[in-house]
């Protein structure tokens, strides 16, 4: 079942910057307790689920005037890479989520110009 984050656009663009990486490392703590039982039930668990959606990595790539990480593509590799460290298809699920959610930028961008002309 998808679920909808409500994230105030403004809250987040009047924000420090984010360390994503630091938060890729402390998430992948969680991923690695959890790998047994990930590879055993061939899905996410819910603490890693949970983790990656608190430290927002689901949205790095989604501008930040959108209420996304904005980090460009190497650093959202990054970020994946730290995950994929403790978990190869973890780490895989977050990169197919974040880059069907990121490459949208054009459409965020054109539905922006359309709505504030």
């Amino acid at each position: 079942m998808t679920q909808t984050v409500d994230r105030s656009v403004s809250a987040v663009a009047d924000r420090e910057p984010v360390d994503y990486l630091a938060r890729a490392k402390a998430v992948a703590r969680i991923v690695e307790q959890e790998a047994d039982a990930i590879e055993r039930d061939a899905t996410i668990t819910r603490p890693v689920y949970e983790a990656l959606a608190e430290a927002e990595l689901f949205w790095t790539l989604v501008p930040t005037e959108f209420g996304g990480g904005g980090l460009g593509i190497v650093q959202a590799l990054e970020v994946i890479e730290e995950i994929s460290r403790a978990d190869a298809s973890t780490g895989w699920a977050l990169m197919a989520n974040s880059f069907s959610t990121g490459h949208r930028r054009p459409i965020y961008i054109n539905s922006a110009v359309a709505v504030c002309g």
